[in-house]
């Protein structure tokens, strides 16, 4: 009996063990661990400087398939969001109002994930201006190799970066712009 108990504690730390191994991966996954420093924020997504390819997506605006080299038409900030992500929300909720006041300069386009009626309900609720594209697939996010929300491109109108990262605040909208607007101090 006790070799049993003996032998069964042992077994139990060795699944502990490897129970922490799989969570550590798991919040890896999902952005936890890794993009817990700006380093690795600077390695998510096209590289600055890269062109992001050109490919066929869905325009909820324009309610067909569109490239990404006939919606862009000036500098641009391409934020990747999702229905049920908080900090999106929290970015969506500013959303309308940098674009109003940046439009001539910049152009917004918003690029969703998640289920069709989330999205449509969230685009509702927030009134939402601007380009937005419909990524139930999310080739989009593979194209431009996005793996968390809400992240954000500042693109030139030939779809090369000039900035990016996670943005989730006004502020962050801001300073995106400054990148393609040659310096221009918005606020």
């Amino acid at each position: 009996m006790e070799d049993f108990l003996f032998y069964s504690v042992i077994i139990l730390w060795f699944l502990q063990i490897f129970n922490g191994f799989l969570l550590i991966l798991l919040f890896r996954q999902f952005g936890e661990v890794y993009l817990s420093t700006s380093d690795s924020i600077s390695r998510d997504g096209v590289a600055m400087g890269e062109r992001a390819l050109d490919h066929i997506c869905f325009s909820y605006t324009k309610s067909e398939e569109v490239t990404w080299s006939s919606i862009i038409e000036k500098p641009a900030i391409i934020a990747f969001v999702s229905p049920d992500c908080k900090p999106c929300r929290e970015m969506l909720s500013h959303w309308n109002t940098v674009q109003k006041q940046l439009s001539e300069k910049v152009q917004f386009i918003l690029v969703f994930t998640g289920e069709d009626r989330k999205v449509r309900r969230i685009i509702q609720e927030f009134q939402l201006q601007g380009e937005i594209i419909l990524d139930s697939k999310e080739q989009s996010f593979h194209h431009f190799k996005v793996r968390v929300t809400p992240f954000a491109f500042a693109v030139e109108k030939e779809l090369i970066v000039k900035d990016k990262g996670l943005c989730g605040t006004k502020e962050q909208l801001y300073l995106l712009a400054e990148s393609i607007t040659k310096g221009d101090e918005f606020k």
